[in-house]
């Protein structure tokens, strides 16, 4: 490397309007390195994990219940459709663009 560009810094709002993402939503790996980074990164998929029973709950209670009574197989595809529809919209979130100023 060039001896000039060792100490070149890019700031975050450089690399914010470089990239198009704040670099605070991008995980890194350095969050595992800390700890209250870590706890915080793990409560808030803790989080997104426990809307998982909640909204499966309310679907299976005041619309399969009520249309069509008691079913165990939708009980059961509601289970496995609602954790990937979570997962999927937490990326699309966190892949959402960041708008310029």
């Amino acid at each position: 490397m060039q001896p000039d560009l060792i100490c070149l810094g890019i700031s975050k709002g450089e690399l914010r309007r470089l990239t198009g993402f704040d670099p605070e939503d991008v995980f890194r790996p350095s969050i595992m390195a800390n700890k209250e980074k870590r706890m915080g990164f793990f409560f808030n998929e803790g989080l997104a994990l426990a809307l998982t029973p909640i909204i499966v709950g309310f679907i299976y209670a005041f619309i399969i219940l009520p249309t069509l009574g008691s079913s165990d197989k939708l009980g059961v595809i509601l289970l496995i459709i609602v954790p990937v529809a979570v997962v999927v919209g937490r990326s699309l979130w966190r892949k959402k663009p960041v708008p310029m100023h």
